[in-house]
């Protein structure tokens, strides 16, 4: 009915706590029998084996970000590895991996801060569908009437102006149209 333990067992299992107690107690935090463990501020985690990279810990068991776009049990996340964090604290997400949200974890298309720069659709497949006049993975990219680009002219160019919705050439003289097509 019941397990014999012998003293040497016991032994072994204490010397084992207590040097464990000693080196987490030393340099992570102090631990009890009862096994919670109250860690310093740059530790978190049960056993204080977690650092805090990015905060600190006031509470004994959690580390506390500095910045909200920090974050996990140690504040070692930055925008969820899809980003940076600016100097505010909010996470830049990286603009062609294809994610969003505060913390640049909602997958999406790429774009930042508008998905597809608010001028295509966003596929279930992560990819842009770009309307007419723009190209690139975020429909980024002005394309002009033309093959190349406004016939390819020497100075002419290819750009959205102000605040219009498709891009236009910018002909040099003499040429005229949308694509400098006319001379």
């Amino acid at each position: 009915m019941f397990d014999t333990v012998l003293l040497s067992d016991l032994l072994t299992i204490n010397t084992v706590v207590f040097v464990w107690l000693i080196v987490v107690g030393k340099e992570k935090g102090e631990c009890g029998f009862g096994g919670r463990c109250r860690c310093k501020e740059n530790w978190a985690g049960e056993r204080c084996e977690i650092p805090c990279t990015h905060g600190k810990n006031e509470d004994g068991l959690l580390c506390k970000c500095h910045k909200p776009c920090y974050h996990g049990i140690g504040c070692h996340l930055e925008c969820s590895g899809h980003g940076v964090c600016s100097v505010n604290g909010t996470c830049m997400c990286n603009y062609d991996d294809g994610y969003g949200g505060e913390l640049c974890n909602v997958k999406s298309c790429p774009g930042w801060p508008l998905v597809c720069e608010g001028r295509g659709e966003c596929l279930s497949t992560g990819v842009c569908s770009c309307r007419p006049g723009f190209r690139g993975n975020a429909c980024q990219i002005p394309d002009c009437p033309g093959d190349p680009d406004c016939q390819g002219l020497h100075n002419a160019t290819c750009s959205v102006i102000d605040n219009e919705d498709s891009p236009r050439c910018i002909c040099p003289f003499p040429y005229t149209g949308d694509g400098c097509e006319f001379r």
